[in-house]
């Protein structure tokens, strides 16, 4: 059931944020101070690989390469979570790209700083703002769940890659206090990664495609909304900027 209207602007208007309860609260945050109604329901969880010896060889080797690259601040947790365990505060790669602030951010954790940030937040923009890295070694630290895109951009532009996943993105089934706050009425489902679509998808099954043709479908970028049109949806508000704040300005513009 959608109770959407353009009528009142972003006051009101019941938006459910399905990213991890761990990353949610910045997201509700905003979506609180604009006058909108947040409704948490996470339809996913960051969980550490379960077979660690990877992940630590590409810590190691990272300290070899000429640039370690980081696609997503949960990738800077989970490295993090490593290197206080194996290297203390030893870790400091030569050079590191960030994906986007947020992730850049993150890297505060380490105390280390983002030599390169692109101009737009996602994987085609940072390879070809790491310009000629032919010849040059990569340590790729990702998502298990990452596309290879950005591994194979390097590749074929002549870096030596090193692809390591860092971390692992589970579904998880939603509470019946969540489901009876979408019964409620929904006027526009946010998605902020490919998984956040995936784990609605299977969380609801036909009942989260019906809600999604009857409410508003808003994503952070274009990835998330090819993901989201994969999957039979339509998606009327992106980001330009694939930023939490950027999702929130995508959403009092539409309104």
């Amino acid at each position: 059931m959608s109770r959407r209207s353009s009528g009142r602007g972003i006051v009101g208007q019941r938006i459910v944020v399905t990213r991890a309860r761990n990353q949610s609260e910045s997201l509700i945050t905003a979506l609180t101070q604009v006058g909108a109604i947040p409704i948490s329901f996470p339809t996913i969880q960051h969980q550490q690989m379960r077979d660690l010896r990877e992940v630590d060889a590409g810590i190691r080797a990272a300290l070899d390469a000429d640039w370690v690259v980081f696609t997503s601040a949960n990738g800077v947790r989970a490295v993090a979570d490593r290197v206080a365990i194996t290297m203390e505060d030893r870790w400091r790669p030569q050079r590191i790209a960030a994906v986007g602030p947020v992730t850049a951010s993150a890297l505060g954790q380490l105390a280390l700083v983002a030599n390169l940030i692109p101009g737009e937040y996602h994987g085609g923009a940072l390879a070809a703002a790491l310009g000629k890295v032919s010849g040059l070694s990569i340590v790729l630290l990702r998502a298990s769940a990452a596309q290879p895109t950005l591994a194979n951009d390097l590749r074929s532009a002549g870096a030596e890659v090193l692809d390591v996943p860092v971390y692992r993105t589970e579904m998880i089934e939603p509470d019946q206090g969540a489901l009876d706050e979408l019964g409620q009425g929904v006027d526009v489902v946010t998605f902020t990664s490919s998984s956040t679509v995936h784990g609605f998808v299977s969380a609801l099954g036909a009942g989260g495609r019906s809600l999604t043709d009857s409410a508003i479908v808003a994503t952070i970028g274009p990835i998330t909304t090819a993901t989201a049109i994969s999957l039979g949806m339509s998606v009327e508000v992106e980001a330009t900027e694939s930023t939490t704040d950027g999702l929130i300005q995508a959403l009092v513009g539409h309104f």
